[in-house]
């Protein structure tokens, strides 16, 4: 029988080169961006309301995506952005479950400060100018319902592309699919990082590999397939994307915007990582503090607190 696994995400953990190049090299059938989302019945699943979802009719569609030893890999299954209306993680995970009673998971976490400085540098990539402080929502208190700012006061903004740290709650993650899935396997980024070999020898016993040959190659020194952002590339690139949309709509102001971009890109140093303020970096260290402790005595074998500074323990 074809096996059949569910890679959830979590994002800016080294996904696109699982998709493109590991996966694949174990021997796996891999279906990645755009089919595991743009695919009409997937997009369903992910997005169509109750009402309107006909089951059956999904399920009979998605099931001919296997082909031998399949993995379906999609980041946005983890429901952690708002914004791109995939915050409903629940009902997609009870329908991933539905269609796909056999499959076992794979997630990798990340810790979550890492996380949103990543997050921040796609934004400022993709033209965007907020603070950090304005990308991690946390909306204004004391709402009175008066004035022209109420969405100032939402408590979530679906409004913009803003990250909300509920989403990143690795305990509610983790029990939910746990309670659907009889398999469930949970890896850490910073493993990944630290310890590759081990990390694809794990991978390689879960998907039935016994011979992971040639594998080690491909993983050390690894490919950089997404690039990063340095902290000065980053406070250069916020100020470049203030002119986005006085150059939008103007050929010469668009090529001088975009070349200036890829200069940054290019040819300013990215070696520093991106920097948040003391006060919000402390702010979401706290928020996560108590969740991660509690991922770390209910999941033991994966050994969290040997990285105890990155998920502040």
């Amino acid at each position: 029988m074809d096996s059949v696994f569910l890679h959830i995400g979590m994002p800016r953990t080294a996904t696109t080169f699982m998709q493109r190049k590991l996966f694949p090299a174990l021997g796996m059938h891999v279906v990645s961006l755009p089919m595991s989302h743009y695919h009409p019945e997937m997009h369903r699943l992910l997005v169509q309301d109750e009402s309107l979802y006909h089951a059956d009719e999904v399920h009979t569609e998605l099931r001919k995506l296997i082909k031998g030893d399949t993995i379906i890999s999609n980041e946005n299954f983890a429901g952690q952005s708002l914004y791109m209306a995939n915050s409903n993680r629940t009902r997609t995970a009870k329908r991933l479950s539905e269609a796909f009673p056999e499959a076992q998971v794979i997630v990798f976490l990340r810790n979550q400060l890492d996380l949103m400085r990543s997050h921040y540098a796609i934004a400022l990539a993709a033209n965007e100018s907020v603070s950090p402080e304005e990308f991690i929502w946390q909306g204004r208190k004391g709402y009175t319902g008066h004035g022209d700012d109420w969405q100032e006061y939402a408590l979530y903004n679906t409004y913009k592309a803003r990250e909300h740290l509920e989403g990143y709650l690795y305990k509610e993650l983790l029990s939910l699919y746990h309670s659907l899935f009889d398999k469930v396997h949970v890896f850490l980024y910073e493993d990944l990082q630290a310890n590759p070999e081990r990390i694809v020898s794990t991978l390689s016993k879960v998907m039935g590999v016994s011979d992971a040959d040639g594998i080690s190659d491909l993983i050390k020194p690894r490919e950089k397939l997404n690039s990063s952002m340095g902290n000065r590339q980053a406070k250069l690139m916020r100020g470049v994307n203030k002119f986005h949309e006085v150059a939008e709509g103007s050929k010469p102001l668009e090529a001088m915007y975009y070349r200036s971009k890829r200069f940054i890109e290019k040819r300013v140093s990215s070696a520093s990582e991106i920097q948040f303020s003391e006060q919000l970096e402390s702010q979401i260290k706290e928020y996560f503090k108590t969740n991660n402790e509690e991922v770390n005595v209910l999941y033991p074998d994966l050994h969290l607190s040997d990285y105890k500074d990155e998920y502040f323990l």
